[in-house]
């Protein structure tokens, strides 16, 4: 008789004297770092505000939202600062205390956290810096949250992977949109532009809109020097 034992019994016995080995799950992976973020770099947005007027301009021209903020309260001030902003009004201490205290955040907040703030920077000379910091860490934040997504579907295995390879896509590219630089249009945008500009061409074809260059034949056919 042979002493040859299944091939299956011995995987089944190799995975159990190894099962102290087995890979770390993503929570694990994820509970063992801090998430990227700029505890100074925000107070330094909120500072700068606070201290110049015009420095809100500045902080909502690269698209800074609440959700840019990782300590929940500098999210909520810069939610009120928001709002008092789009509504015209003054933000100082004293108004964006008050719109916390009307929310119903000021007493998590603590009223003494505004002054610090505000005492936080002598100028707003560096708050641009301050936002590409902020910028940068929520994209990085927002990565790490679309990586788990992305591990846990491939995990599942229960869509197709081209599905799962085109959710990875979007999800990656949404990131990349919300952190590039100003001034570079995206495809999708480049293309809606293209597509108006040559529906304006075909509606008004005598026009000239670009350039002329003085033939007029030549600028029928190209509506001038684009």
């Amino acid at each position: 008789m042979s002493d040859r034992v299944p091939i299956d019994e011995i995987f089944s016995k190799k995975m159990n004297q190894t099962s102290s080995l087995d890979f770390a799950t993503m929570d694990e992976v994820l509970g063992k770092h801090r998430p990227p973020q700029s505890f100074d770099a925000e107070k330094g947005i909120l500072c700068s505000i606070l201290i110049d007027p015009d420095a809100m301009e500045a902080v909502r021209s690269e698209s800074v939202t609440p959700s840019d903020f990782h300590h929940p309260h500098h999210s909520s001030i810069y939610q009120s600062m928001l709002e008092l902003y789009e509504k015209h009004e003054p933000i100082d201490v004293v108004t964006v205390a008050n719109h916390l205290m009307i929310n119903g955040k000021l007493e998590t907040i603590g009223a003494n956290t505004l002054s610090v703030i505000e005492e936080f920077l002598p100028t707003s000379a560096a708050v641009m810096s301050y936002v590409r910091l902020i910028k940068g860490k929520s994209a990085l934040r927002r990565l790490i949250a679309a990586a788990k997504a992305i591990t846990e579907a491939a995990y599942a295995q229960n869509h197709d992977v081209n599905e799962v390879l085109d959710q990875a896509e979007q999800a990656i590219m949404s990131i990349r949109e919300t952190t590039a630089k100003k001034g570079v249009i995206s495809l999708k945008e480049l293309s809606k532009i293209a597509v108006e500009k040559y529906m304006a061409l075909i509606e008004n074809r005598n026009a000239v809109t670009g350039i002329p260059s003085g033939f007029l034949d030549l600028d029928k056919l190209t509506a001038g020097f684009q």
